[in-house]
């Protein structure tokens, strides 16, 4: 039977109390006293990377971190919920608390980015998730109020919990202005670099869940332009055993320093842009940098043009938001051996 917009969003109505009679006055507390999940947290939260960057979030946002970290620990897939099966006994006390168990074994909780492609209805919308491309209902009053706060609909970052009827979010509510699907992929990689793809990213979340919920830090950082093309840094390493350095020379400014040779990209752009390559004929080692996407395909054409094959897509492709995210976060930067021999 076909629901209507309105009867999914009564029915999500209907099981708020018992929501929380199963998920904050019960399951909580077990995942409390039965795991190391908040002792864990207070510890990352004590850490180098984490003190900083955690105390200056919103306090209500604080507030509810553990909530989230531990709703999500709990009814993941995998989760306490899923492997505790005779905890659900005590929870089951009525038909309603029933139904949504039933719901979060159809569906385990997950973590989403995702954007609004139709609001529907108050506090009910079309979503599609990022890195998935899968569409789905969504009903949220939190999205609601924050797309009253926002000039133009932001990336989400949301926990979710199916309900028998339709996705709902948990707890925060994260936006980001300045983030897309490639930055939380190089993001990943920079985490785990055997990240496949973008719906792969979600694998790598399920293992570092903090560090991903603390790309809110930066949530108001928008898109830097250049010349109406998105500013940021793209990275590809590939192998490279000869290089045509002397037919190079027609397109490339090539410099030498320590072995390793550095081509730039004539006309050089201007010094907010950087298009260049390091090779280095010892590792056989090539990579290739670039300022924007269109300095990036520029560059690999130059390179193609005399038989040096590079691959169609970056290893890493970020936003300058992002490029903030993983130094303050992971204390990564991406520059490599090869490029600082180069650095004044």
């Amino acid at each position: 039977m076909n629901q209507t917009p309105l009867s999914k969003i009564e029915a999500c109505v209907a099981f708020k109390s018992t929501l929380i009679d199963i998920v904050d006055d019960y399951y909580l507390p077990v995942m409390e006293q039965k795991t190391s999940a908040i002792p864990q947290l207070l510890r990352t939260l004590s850490s180098d990377w984490a003190k900083d960057l955690f105390q200056q979030m919103p306090p209500d946002w604080m507030e509810c971190l553990p909530t989230t970290v531990l709703a999500y620990e709990c009814f993941k897939e995998c989760g306490i919920f899923a492997k505790r099966p005779e905890l659900e006994s005590e929870a089951n006390t009525g038909v309603q608390s029933r139904q949504l168990c039933q719901a979060f074994h159809e569906k385990p909780w997950r973590y989403s980015f995702c954007k609004v492609t139709q609001r529907v209805q108050s506090q009910f919308f079309a979503m599609v998730d990022i890195l998935s491309g899968e569409a789905f209902e969504l009903y949220s009053k939190g999205i609601e109020e924050t797309l009253q706060e926002q000039e133009e609909s932001p990336l989400f970052g949301l926990l979710l919990f199916w309900n028998g009827h339709c996705w709902q979010t948990y707890s925060t509510i994260s936006y980001f202005v300045g983030y897309q699907a490639h930055d939380l992929l190089s993001f990943a990689r920079a985490i785990d670099p055997t990240c496949v793809d973008k719906p792969d990213v979600y694998r790598v979340l399920d293992k570092n869940f903090l560090q991903f919920l603390a790309l809110f830090r930066f949530a108001e950082a928008p898109i830097t332009l250049h010349q109406e093309q998105e500013l940021g840094f793209s990275q590809t390493t590939c192998t490279c055993d000869e290089l045509p350095l002397e037919a190079l020379a027609e397109d490339f400014k090539i410099t030498k320093v320590q072995g390793v040779y550095r081509l730039e990209l004539k006309p050089y752009p201007d010094r907010m842009l950087e298009a260049e390559a390091f090779w280095s004929p010892k590792t056989k080692e090539l990579i290739v940098e670039a300022s924007t996407a269109a300095l990036r395909a520029q560059l690999r054409a130059a390179l193609l043009k005399h038989g040096v094959q590079i691959p169609p897509e970056p290893d890493f492709e970020m936003g300058m938001p992002m490029r903030v995210a993983l130094k303050a976060i992971l204390q990564k930067e991406l520059n490599t051996p090869l490029a600082r021999r180069f650095q004044r």
